[in-house]
C-alpha cells in the first residue's frame, strides 16, 4: 500500500450538503484571513512563542504555497513536521504527533 493517499475532500465526494458547507466556510474565510494577515503584518505582529506546524506529505501533488515559508514569516521559533499520512494527522500518526507536541512544550517521554 502506498504511503500517500489524497486527503479526504480532494478525491472523495461526500453528501452534497456537508461538502458544500465545508467548502463554503473555507472559501469565505480565505478572503477575510488575507485582510487580517495584512493588518497584522503591517503592524509588525509575529508569534513570539514556539510554534509547531504539521501537515501531510503531499507526495506528487504540488501545493499552491510552501507551508514552512508561510509559517516562518509569522513565527521565528518554528518547528515543522511533514508526515506520510492523510489529512487527519493525530488519528493516523498519533505517536509522531504526540512526540512533536511533547518536544514543543519541553516534556520528556513518559
Amino acid at each position: 500500500m502506498s504511503r500517500c493517499r489524497p486527503a479526504a475532500g480532494f478525491s472523495m465526494s461526500v453528501a452534497g450538503a456537508s461538502t458544500s458547507a465545508r467548502t463554503s466556510s473555507s472559501r469565505s474565510s480565505a478572503f477575510v484571513d488575507a485582510e487580517h494577515d495584512r493588518i497584522d503584518r503591517d503592524a509588525g505582529r509575529r508569534l513570539t512563542m514556539p510554534v509547531l506546524a504539521m501537515w501531510q506529505d503531499p507526495c506528487d501533488a504540488v501545493l499552491p504555497f510552501d507551508p514552512q515559508r508561510v509559517w516562518a514569516d509569522w513565527a521565528p521559533d518554528l518547528r515543522t513536521h511533514v508526515l506520510p499520512c492523510g489529512h487527519f494527522l493525530p488519528e493516523e500518526r498519533p505517536d509522531e504527533v504526540t512526540a512533536a507536541i511533547r518536544d514543543l512544550i519541553g516534556e520528556d517521554e513518559r
